[in-house]
């Protein structure tokens, strides 16, 4: 009799530990379970970006010093982050590069120069969302290296020959967005940016 009011109190006590383990642990399993949610579209976001990126500088480097290469590359570039919403993004630059694989001039993302559109110096054209989104019917891109959007780093003035000493350009596209995270248990926001670099292809562009 004794055995057995024993064992009863002793099956309550464990259901108890266990109720009481449960409360512990499921905050600590949620928290785990939407930090891996927002990393899975973090990811996601960052595999779209990465690919825009390469669109963009394939666009480009095969216009060459035609005067819609900015224009165009501009509009693969919206059609690319088209599951991406407007809010997120950040900036895309257009640049050379002084290698295969140079990443954007730090000049290019400081506010001045995004302000301005773009430094002539370290030859970059710097564009916003309202720029990228209107690239594709826009009239500022016409490869004028006076006035036009694109003049900066004007695409006609783009090195596209073999014969030259330094052969072709390296042309470079950064895209950043601020990617907004669902659960804010990393930040309201993730930073996520890359970049592609591509050669002008011989001739390109040439009318």
């Amino acid at each position: 009799m004794m055995g057995r009011v024993l064992n009863r109190r002793r099956g309550r006590g464990e259901r108890g530990a266990v109720l009481v383990e449960c409360v512990l642990i499921f905050p600590l399993l949620m928290m785990i379970s939407l930090g891996v949610f927002d990393v899975g579209l973090g990811w996601k976001a960052s595999l779209t970006v990465s690919s825009a990126a390469r669109t963009g500088a394939r666009v480009a480097s095969n216009l060459g010093v035609a005067s819609s290469a900015d224009k165009d590359s501009l509009a693969s570039i919206a059609a690319a982050l088209g599951s991406v919403d407007d809010s997120e993004i950040d900036v895309v630059v257009i640049y050379r590069s002084t290698a295969a694989n140079g990443d954007v001039p730090a000049g290019c993302l400081t506010t001045a120069v995004r302000s301005a559109g773009g430094s002539a110096a370290l030859r970059c054209n710097v564009y916003d969302v309202t720029a990228l989104n209107a690239a594709a019917t826009s009239t500022a891109y016409n490869g004028n290296c006076a006035s036009s959007r694109d003049r900066f780093w004007c695409p006609s003035t783009r090195a596209n020959s073999q014969i030259l000493t330094a052969g072709m350009d390296f042309l470079g596209v950064y895209v950043r967005l601020n990617h907004d995270t669902k659960t804010k248990i990393f930040g309201a926001t993730m930073v996520i940016d890359d970049q592609a670099v591509m050669r002008v292809e011989p001739n390109a562009g040439n009318s």
